[in-house]
This record gives structure tokens, C-alpha cells and sequence, in this order.
């Protein structure tokens, strides 16, 4: 069986069989006794969900390799980040997954629903996947930067912004002291003006280098900038800075 995906052919899509799975399971719960022989389909089941992803894993490897290996210069961190398939099997109604990826910053690691990809390729929509992978990488870079802060700040390669990342994570590390005591009024004070940085800089710098690559794409949408969120730099900043950046690597190499 090979998925629709890869080559058009009539067979049960990797949602169709997540879909099949979770009524087995819940006939397995309702009727007791037939247990046995519903554990036989379920195990059926799973058999050919396994196959159909490592399929779908060898597929697109190579494709979402490019993505890192295209991308790598946005992002200087002290190591190279590693990436791996992870399979969710939760959908929304309308058959998008619900989880598009997980990164791990401290583990420089970041994983990717091989259902999200798969999804997104159906849809003709592929650079739905790269500006995921280019926030979490932005995320990966952020932790890695305030890990050179730590050992010595000079060593940071944008300190005043960092210091943004840096407040943010202290602050909520404050929050979780006083989790759950819902009455403190210290509290709820500093919630109602906490500002956010970390996630809308995530935002705003993945959605500049797809502009910066592509220019302006249909299926993309701005970044959402709620009014807790400050910006340190918006679009246009870091469309700059590429620019530079690149012009300065230009005039290296003539």
C-alpha cells in the first residue's frame, strides 16, 4: 500500500487509518467480548499505519533536509540543530493535525509531525512547513543565545535583544513560584502588564525570511502581534539585516 501523497494511488490516507484505529479502539472498550479479536484488527491496523509512515518519513526526507540545510544561515547556534520525524495522530475536523511540531531548544532538537508535512503537501501549501521549522529554529537560537549570555554576554550576538529573552523567562520562572494561588494580588497585577517577547520574535523573524526568499506568498499570513507582545525588531528590520548580511558575503567572496 502506498499513501495517496506519494503517488496518487486509491488508498487509505494515513488519517483514514488514524480514524479507523480510534473506532477499534472504542468498539475494543464497548464490547468486551470481542476484545480478542478486535486487539487482532487493531494490531492489523497498526501494521500497515507503520508501513505507510516510514513510506511517508522516506519521502519527504530529503525534501524537509533542504529546508535545515537552506535555512542554516539564519540561524548561527553553537551547534548544528538536529531534526527527526514524530507521528500525532489528532486531527481537527477538517483533517488538519493538530500538532505541527515539538521542538526541544535545550536539546537542540526538533521534530515534526509526519502527518503535519504530509497535510500541508496535499494542500500544495510546502512553505507552511518551512516557516514552522524556521520558528522553531528561531526558538533553538533564542535558548542558544541565552545559554552565551550566561557564560559570558559578549559573547551574544545581538545582547540588548537577548536581555528581551532573557527578562521573559525570568519572569515566568517568578510566575511558576506563586502557581497557583490565584488571590495573590502581586500576581494577577503582574500578569495583567507582563509583556511577551520571546514567541512574537518567533514570528516575526520566520515570517521575514520568507518574505525575504520568496516575497510576498498567498497562503502565508502576517504575523499576529497581540497587545501583550513587544517587538524588538519588526519585519522590514530583519529583511534588512539579511540584506546587509548578505551583501557583506558578497563583497567577501568577488
Amino acid at each position: 500500500m502506498v499513501d495517496k501523497a506519494i503517488d496518487g494511488d486509491k488508498t487509505m490516507s494515513i488519517r483514514e487509518l488514524q480514524e479507523q484505529l480510534n473506532n477499534l479502539e472504542k468498539e475494543k472498550f464497548e464490547q468486551k467480548e470481542k476484545q480478542e479479536e478486535i486487539t487482532l484488527q487493531i494490531q492489523k491496523v497498526e501494521k500497515i499505519l507503520c508501513s505507510e509512515l516510514d513510506k511517508l518519513a522516506e519521502h519527504y526526507k530529503p525534501i524537509i533536509e533542504q529546508f535545515f540545510v537552506e535555512n542554516k544561515k539564519f540561524f548561527n547556534t553553537s551547534e548544528d540543530i538536529k531534526w527527526d520525524f514524530i507521528y500525532d495522530g489528532r486531527f481537527h475536523d477538517e483533517g488538519r493535525p493538530l500538532l505541527c511540531s515539538y521542538a526541544r531548544p535545550r536539546d537542540n532538537m526538533i521534530s515534526l509531525n509526519i502527518a503535519f508535512v504530509d497535510y500541508m503537501f496535499k494542500k500544495n501549501e510546502p512553505l507552511n512547513i518551512e516557516e514552522t521549522i524556521l520558528s522553531d529554529m528561531r526558538l533553538v537560537y533564542q535558548y542558544d543565545q541565552i545559554e552565551k549570555y550566561k557564560n559570558n554576554p559578549k559573547d551574544c550576538h545581538d545582547l540588548e535583544l537577548t536581555k528581551t529573552w532573557i527578562k521573559e523567562i525570568e519572569e515566568k520562572e517568578w510566575i511558576n513560584h506563586f502557581l497557583g494561588e490565584d488571590d495573590d494580588l502581586e500576581l494577577k497585577e503582574f500578569n495583567k502588564n507582563r509583556k511577551y517577547y520571546m514567541k512574537p520574535d518567533r514570528r516575526v523573524y520566520s515570517y521575514a525570511v520568507i518574505k525575504y526568499k520568496y516575497g510576498e506568498v498567498s497562503y502565508i499570513n502576517k504575523p499576529y502581534i497581540g497587545e501583550k507582545d513587544s517587538l524588538f525588531y519588526t519585519v522590514d528590520d530583519y529583511i534588512n539585516q539579511f540584506k546587509t548580511e548578505d551583501d557583506k558575503n558578497k563583497g567577501a567572496k568577488q
